[in-house]
């Protein structure tokens, strides 16, 4: 009876001289270091350690009983003064206690005891519940010298440590330690809509608490009066949310902490009825394609839409799907062939309600130029060839090295060569140089010294092109192989200058730059082409020609020029023309076209078209 009496007695001097450790009076431990059973210790700290191991560690009956199942672990600490006489003498010393806060009411927090020893010690880890008056085990046994402790609820503890070297001598520390009681506000709810008629929102609510906080979200359907769970125990306070119909509702959120303190909060939150309006239809003919077109249509609304494109091919009396249940306002049609068409589109909102839109459209004739100069078409599977007038003429002066190297991707280039007065092969189309040079005279009658000292003055864009020369048939060819093209070289020189020697001048110029299988000579002159031809068999040759080609015409080609094909100016052009060279296993072209007209000749099944523009 006597015993219990003084513990008592110990037991309430503990609680008034124990220096209670407050969450918000606990030091940072930030910058504290722990390495080999070590506890760096701040000054605050270190005063705390003072006072607690004077007011603890030298008095012995501060320690709380325990019962007789918890008398073996804590027995170590009850101190008789003959213990703390040997503690005085003791190679174990435990100098002070020192904490790190995990939750900011100190219900988590890892706690190290400083310490002084010659040799490795085991630390017992304890804590006493104040209110619960029971002693709990932290960690037995173990070698570090920190401990995580997870308070089981608010209030006042004892924490409680044991250090014991090998030879059984110990020491002992004590602090006491509070845990702040939860608190919890929720002050408000706000919200970004995902869609304009309120269906789909993100809401957060707003709160304060010293602990860590759980969500459970929930929305009544005011219209069915129905709960339904959006979030359980999550611990974001923003949710996503969607409802499944306009109307009224009410939004609701319940919050608690690790201790199970809880509040709520709720909102009412309405959705407006969908609405949607087409205003009309936009289009773009994809360029450089012969069938795609873009759509797309222009809409109000206050919700989310899906939108179900078609058309109806006029001519075989059919629909068809192009895009079905997409969320984009634009489609991509791919027209089958050329003629009339509608264009319809179907826009849907979430619950059902549909607006639909529809034009009319006349898919007219396309073509495109591919890399190596084949022109398509949406009309045709011909693969007619692309030819370059004059170079590419309609962006730099024609018959020039600019307008040759500007001629990339064409099929072929087309020029004109003529004979000077040394009779060397020169690019020109004039006979004379007074159009295109600051100088003047016929070609004929200049040496290509002369005719090479005169520089190009007129010209599309010929202000970008300063000291331009008249070209040799040599540069003309160098350019042909530098961007991969076909020569088309039309002999403009008549009959009456030309000496075989020129035709074999010409021959080994082409040999030269190894384009004599590739090249193609045309002219006006039959008799040019037969002196070509009397060189050479093998070489691909066209009769220029601008008027009506008749059976009795052909038949004079077919006869004197078995290698020789057509090309006939377009205003003479016609499907007979095309058969009649194309049964006869002849190659037939047209000059010089407008590229935008060239659907309407792709048709007759043409080899070569040879134009101005090359886009």
């Amino acid at each position: 009876m006597k015993k219990r009496i003084l513990l008592s007695l110990a037991f309430v001097f503990l609680l008034n001289n124990v220096v209670m450790a407050h969450a918000e009076e606990s030091p940072s431990l930030s910058n504290m270091k722990s390495d080999t059973n070590k506890v760096a210790v701040t000054e605050a700290t270190k005063e705390k350690s003072i006072l607690n191991s004077d007011l603890l560690n030298q008095n012995t009956t501060m320690v709380p009983n325990a019962s007789e199942k918890e008398e073996g672990i804590i027995s170590q600490a009850r101190l008789d003064s003959s213990a703390t006489k040997a503690s005085m003498t003791s190679k174990v010393k435990l100098t002070g206690m020192t904490w790190q806060k995990i939750t900011s009411t100190g219900s988590e927090v890892n706690f190290g005891v400083a310490h002084q020893s010659k040799s490795d010690l085991v630390f017992n880890w304890m804590y006493y519940d104040l209110t619960n008056k029971t002693w709990m085990t932290i960690n037995p046994s173990i070698s570090s010298n920190w401990i995580t402790f997870k308070a089981p609820h608010s209030g006042q503890y004892l924490i409680h440590v044991i250090a014991t070297n090998a030879e059984g001598q110990s020491d002992t520390y004590t602090i006491g330690w509070k845990v702040a009681d939860d608190t919890l506000n929720l002050k408000g709810m706000t919200w970004q809509n995902v869609t304009k008629d309120c269906s789909k929102a993100s809401i957060g609510v707003a709160y304060t608490s010293n602990n860590q906080v759980t969500f459970t979200w929930q929305y009544y359907d005011i219209i069915k009066k129905e709960w339904h769970p959006i979030a359980k125990d999550i611990t974001s306070n923003w949710i996503n949310f969607s409802v499944p119909h306009s109307g009224q509702y009410l939004i609701y959120v319940s919050a608690r902490t690790a201790n199970g303190i809880e509040k709520t909060y709720s909102i009412g939150w309405q959705v407006a009825n969908e609405t949607i309006n087409l205003k009309g239809m936009t289009w773009q003919i994809v360029p450089n394609d012969l069938t795609d077109s873009n759509f797309g249509i222009s809409s109000e609304t206050n919700t989310s839409v899906t939108y179900n494109w078609q058309y109806y091919d006029i001519s075989k009396k059919e629909w068809h799907t192009i895009t079905d249940q997409t969320p984009s306002n634009w489609t991509t049609f791919s027209a089958p062939h050329v003629g009339q068409y509608l264009i319809r589109v179907e826009a849907k909102t979430p619950n059902g309600l549909t607006k639909d839109y529809v034009i009319g459209w006349n898919e007219k004739s396309r073509h495109k130029v591919t890399t190596d100069g084949t022109i398509l078409s949406n009309e045709s599977q011909n693969m007619t060839k692309l030819i370059a007038h004059r170079g590419n003429s309609s962006i730099a002066p024609e018959n020039t090295t600019a307008a040759f190297t500007l001629a990339k991707g064409a099929y072929g280039v087309e020029t004109d060569i003529l004979l000077t007065k040394d009779h060397h092969w020169i690019i020109s189309h004039d006979s004379t140089v007074d159009r295109m040079s600051n100088g003047s005279g016929r070609v004929s009658d200049l040496t290509l010294a002369q005719i090479k000292s005169l520089k190009i003055k007129n010209g599309v864009n010929i202000q970008n092109y300063p000291g331009l020369t008249i070209a040799t048939l040599e540069e003309y060819l160098g350019i042909m192989n530098q961007i991969g093209a076909r020569p088309v070289i039309e002999i403009k020189e008549g009959p009456e200058r030309i000496t075989p020697n020129d035709i074999a001048n010409l021959l080994h110029a082409l040999n030269t730059y190894n384009l004599t299988s590739q090249a193609l000579i045309i002219s006006f002159y039959l008799d040019d082409l037969k002196l070509v031809y009397q060189q050479n068999q093998t070489l691909e040759m066209s009769l220029l020609y601008a008027g009506n080609f008749t059976q009795i015409q052909f038949n004079a080609l077919i006869k004197e020029m078995p290698n020789t094909g057509l090309d006939i100016n377009d205003a003479f052009m016609s499907p007979e023309v095309s058969n009649l060279l194309h049964e006869n296993g002849r190659k037939v072209g047209i000059w010089t076209t407008p590229l935008n007209s060239v659907n309407r000749y792709l048709d007759f099944g043409i080899d070569y078209f040879t134009t101005n523009q090359l886009k």
